[in-house]
């Protein structure tokens, strides 16, 4: 079988899996398929009408008062995009067409975090180049 099937295979479980560690766990066999063959996963995955964020739905159980996204805190996930250069007002768009609610202030603070490296709020998250890109790709 070709890599650009099996990405294909394994993007389908990433889109249709029944609970966030079965995308999850999908997402990382796409990913490595991706690195060992040597494919850009976020363009191929945009080009074939698949996402590399994994939503569903925001959780509430052991992420903070927020939730989580890609399996890290909501205010994590805003420092890691401070960090990477997002505008507040762009995160603010972002987090509300993800369905996470999240006050004005608090996008303010963590994406001031992000960008200013302070560690007060706790570190960023570590999202992977792909999950970064495509957050980036869907606030665009």
């Amino acid at each position: 079988m070709k890599a650009t099937e099996k990405l294909k295979k394994v993007l389908e479980l990433v889109k249709r899996g029944a609970t966030l560690g079965e995308k999850e766990a999908a997402l990382k066999r796409a990913e490595a398929i991706a690195k060992r063959n040597k494919i850009d996963l976020a363009k191929f995955a945009a080009d074939n009408g698949y996402t590399l964020i994994i939503t569903a739905p925001i959780e509430r159980k052991g992420k903070g008062k927020l939730g989580g996204l890609c399996g890290y805190s909501v205010a994590a996930v805003l420092r890691a995009l401070g960090k990477a250069g997002m505008k507040a007002k762009t995160a603010k768009a972002l987090m509300a067409k993800l369905g996470a609610v999240v006050a004005d202030h608090t996008v303010q603070i963590q994406i001031g975090a992000g960008k200013n490296g302070a560690t007060a709020y706790g570190p960023p998250a570590p999202l992977t180049e792909q999950q970064l890109s495509e957050l980036v790709a869907q606030a665009a």
